[in-house]
């Protein structure tokens, strides 16, 4: 069994959060992820609830998902058999019959919807948080915030939690595959897994029995028709700029943003654009290689936001989503979000970008 105990002893907040877990009088918790939630917010407050029933013999687990689930993780969660029962919104009445509610991989307000809204500005809970990365103001509101910048996932800090109170022999074979392709996916194929993450897939690899050529098959299964269209389309439409050596993509499709983006950015791109600009419905999905801000000591999304105004945001370093939702039209936003965008690109790389043909 991997364990490190040290590693989460380290953690400021974590005799607050073990004197709550304990407690026996705290048997109802809400779990909280962030909206349209991917694998590493669902797997996190999956094992986190199964957790509670198992070693604690809470009564009363419930999860929220403000907006559902992102498709990749539907189809994850699908080929699992997973079904996990959870809301999309609750009432005001609902959450006071609950004590505690955790906050899983939702680094700000902005990600967290009505229903995580309501739970959050909730006054008879204690509200806990638990996330590798965070806006700081945020971390204000909870009672309890275990936040670790330098773990690449929730789940990865989720499991070295739980490895301190009980070996996982309760957790079947298909939970331990849903993290270890939670850790996979979060770490975009290990490229950014830290020495802890590693060791996690290697402990739950062994004894699920699973193999990175399974692994495959689950994260590239068969695309609906209306994915593969989605692929096919920004592919018709996309924009490409040189700068230098770098390559920018910059395309548009009606749904499956971060699906596109995420091929893009595989296929070559070192940095992705994609965008919606439907009338009631204004994102934006970026991509952003790691080795371009390191080598150029930037950080690209900080810098960006700093001065936005009626978007909602949430992502890490490499990657960002944005949801508009002001009073100028969609279309001029992005008119002056991606100009802002490619100046700001320019400037920092010490580049000029110019459209080629391909």
């Amino acid at each position: 069994m991997y364990q490190d105990q040290s590693r989460v002893d380290r953690y400021s907040n974590f005799k607050l959060l073990d004197s709550i877990f304990k407690d026996k009088s705290y048997n109802s918790y809400l779990i909280v992820g962030h909206r349209n939630a991917d694998i590493d917010s669902v797997s996190a407050s999956i094992i986190l609830g199964l957790f509670l029933k198992k070693v604690f013999r809470v009564k009363k687990v419930t999860y929220v998902f403000p907006e559902g689930l992102s498709s990749k993780t539907i189809q994850i969660l699908k080929y699992l058999r997973i079904n996990p029962n959870y809301l999309y919104d609750i009432s005001n009445e609902e959450i006071r019959k609950y004590q505690v509610a955790f906050f899983l991989d939702v680094g700000g307000s902005d990600v967290l919807g009505e229903a995580g809204a309501k739970i959050l500005s909730s006054r008879d809970l204690i509200k806990i948080l638990v996330d590798h990365h965070v806006k700081t103001s945020f971390i204000d509101r909870f009672n309890v915030s275990i936040v670790d910048t330098s773990a690449s996932s929730t789940i990865e800090i989720i499991l070295d939690i739980i490895s301190r109170y009980s070996p996982l022999t309760w957790l079947k074979d298909k939970y331990m595959k849903l993290c270890i392709l939670a850790l996979y996916l979060e770490t975009n194929f290990l490229r950014y897994a830290t020495p802890y993450a590693l060791k996690w897939i290697t402990f739950l690899m062994r004894e699920a029995g699973f193999k990175f050529s399974d692994i495959h098959k689950v994260i590239r299964a068969e695309a609906s028709f209306s994915e593969k269209l989605a692929y096919l389309k920004a592919l018709k439409r996309m924009r490409v700029y040189r700068g230098n050596s770098i390559i920018l993509v910059i395309t548009n499709v009606g749904a499956y943003l971060s699906q596109v983006s995420s091929i893009l950015h595989r296929i070559g791109g070192d940095i992705i654009l994609v965008y919606t600009d439907k009338k009631k419905q204004c994102r934006v999905n970026i991509r952003i290689k790691e080795e371009l801000l390191q080598e150029h000591s930037i950080d690209v999304f900080r810098d960006l936001l700093k001065n936005m105004q009626e978007i909602s945001y949430g992502g890490h370093k490499t990657l960002l989503n944005i949801e508009y939702k002001g009073k100028v039209s969609c279309r001029k936003f992005l008119e002056r979000f991606i100009s802002s965008f490619t100046n700001y690109l320019e400037n920092a790389l010490s580049t000029k970008f110019n459209e080629i043909s391909i």
